[in-house]
């Protein structure tokens, strides 16, 4: 169903429309999505003539952020806190002309917005404009071009039809899957910030492993934006893995999505601070964990080694995101995963671990330690799974929550600090400077591990600190 403020800005628009008897459709992804009942947030208008007007008229109006999506196809969009509305110029004549340039049947159907204002029920399917059988190809659950050329048109629709395979669960019928391995080699050519928001959308599906395994396997997708899964393929070996590094990414993702989906069962691991907002940055950080090993190949004694694979793969991992205009923060966030999805294990196998190593892991990882262990889990399980070790998988689990105990009571420790940079300066006659960051980080570091409880024993701590340095 329509939400009541979405009908209620719907006919804001159409009140607008009527004053130059002009007729507006909605088309697309909200009509798909209402006849298979899923909730929409984006609303797609097409209209005949006035579009940059409309668009300006009704962001004035409900006080939303217009963007201009393409001055010369006239493309606009206006935000609105329950969602966006897009409103395009009509292509052709007539609605069937502009439906007929769409992607897939699903998204090729069109209702009049006059006809859903009178019957505010909602979409009444006798007059639903379906000239091409999208309805009922999403009963029978298919996903069909309307017509041969939809990707040379523009490629994109390469990756919007693997998305939208995931998200409404259908399925590509023959013709269209042929199509597709005709012309997958298209799919590295829209813009990298449209193929950003595209591949955002699968990571952030729960079937991402199986939508990214069928896109590789079936239709050579990936290793056509990513030329090093070429590689993948082809390396990975050694006495721990038998498989390659293409199988194991898979598995790996899969892990992942299972221990997610069980949130209850890691409650343990995961925290209240688990930030799950980043849920598609863990998966991405998980498809590319081991991506570094495709250049870090080495033989020593005849075996073979992958040494600092994770910092190579860091580096990999950002240029990959640079170059499809991933954000400053969502890059950072994916480079730290990776070049430290090995440090949990390293712990593990320590024989003699301190306190103070293990608080310099949490350090580096920061707010994405309960990430990094999640990561590692899901790392471990997959490649002991493969290569018949699974009786250490849940011994590695009980580490991995264990440590994630032992950061949750380190981050209490030192989440309020014993004396102000303010106190330090007034104590010890100090100036103002980076001397006093560093003192404060010691001090964080010293109530993290329990060597100081009170003010008087953190200025005793500190104070030997301050003698040794002026000394």
């Amino acid at each position: 169903m329509f939400q009541e403020e979405q009908l209620s800005n719907l006919k804001i628009i159409l009140k607008f429309c009527q004053q130059d008897q002009q007729e507006v459709f909605i088309v697309g992804g909200a009509i798909r999505d209402y006849l298979a009942g899923k909730e929409f947030n984006d609303i797609d208008l097409v209209l005949k003539r006035r579009v940059a007007e409309t668009a300006r008229y009704f962001a004035d109006v409900t006080s939303g952020h217009l963007v201009i999506l393409d001055q010369e196809r006239k493309v606009y969009r206006v935000v609105q806190p329950e969602g966006s509305y897009d409103f395009t110029q009509l292509k052709g004549k007539k609605i069937e002309d502009d439906l007929r340039e769409r992607d897939f049947t699903v998204n090729a159907m069109a209702y009049p917005l006059t006809l859903l204002m009178f019957k505010v029920s909602g979409i009444n399917r006798s007059n639903l404009i379906d000239p091409y059988a999208g309805w009922p190809d999403l009963q029978q659950r298919t996903l069909r071009v309307v017509t041969t050329g939809v990707f040379k048109r523009d490629p994109l629709r390469l990756w919007r039809g693997l998305r939208l395979k995931g998200s409404l669960t259908l399925d590509f019928d023959l013709p269209t899957a042929k199509i597709i391995i005709q012309q997958a080699t298209l799919c590295s050519r829209p813009a990298a910030e449209r193929i950003r928001q595209e591949l955002v959308q699968i990571f952030s599906l729960p079937n991402t492993a199986e939508l990214i395994r069928l896109g590789e396997e079936r239709f050579a997708l990936f290793s056509n934006l990513i030329p090093l899964i070429r590689v993948m393929k082809k390396t990975g070996q050694n006495s721990y893995h038998h498989e390659d590094l293409w199988t194991h990414t898979i598995l790996v993702l899969e892990k992942l999505q299972q221990l997610l989906a069980d949130q209850e069962r890691l409650s343990d691991l995961i925290s209240a601070q688990f930030p799950f907002k980043l849920l598609y940055l863990i998966k991405i950080a998980a498809f590319l964990h081991d991506i570094g090993k495709t250049e870090s190949r080495q033989e020593k004694d005849g075996q073979v080694h992958y040494y600092g694979h994770e910092k190579s793969g860091a580096r990999l991992a950002r240029q990959l995101l640079q170059r499809c205009r991933f954000g400053k923060k969502e890059i950072k966030t994916v480079e730290t995963l990776v070049s430290l999805h090995m440090r949990p294990l390293y712990l593990s196998l320590a024989e003699q671990l301190t306190e103070r190593g293990l608080y310099r892991f949490f350090r580096e990882a920061g707010d994405l330690t309960p990430v990094v262990l999640l990561l590692s889990l899901a790392d471990q399980s997959a490649g002991r799974e493969l290569n018949q070790r699974e009786e250490g998988i849940p011994a590695y689990r009980r580490y991995m929550i264990e440590l994630a105990q032992k950061y949750q009571l380190i981050r209490q420790r030192g989440s309020s600090l014993l004396l102000s940079g303010q106190e330090l300066q007034e104590i010890f006659f100090l100036e103002e400077g980076p001397q006093i960051g560093r003192l404060l980080e010691k001090l964080k570091e010293a109530q993290a591990l329990d060597r100081v409880r009170t003010k008087r024993e953190a200025i005793n701590y500190l104070r030997k600190m301050v003698r040794t340095e002026y000394s």
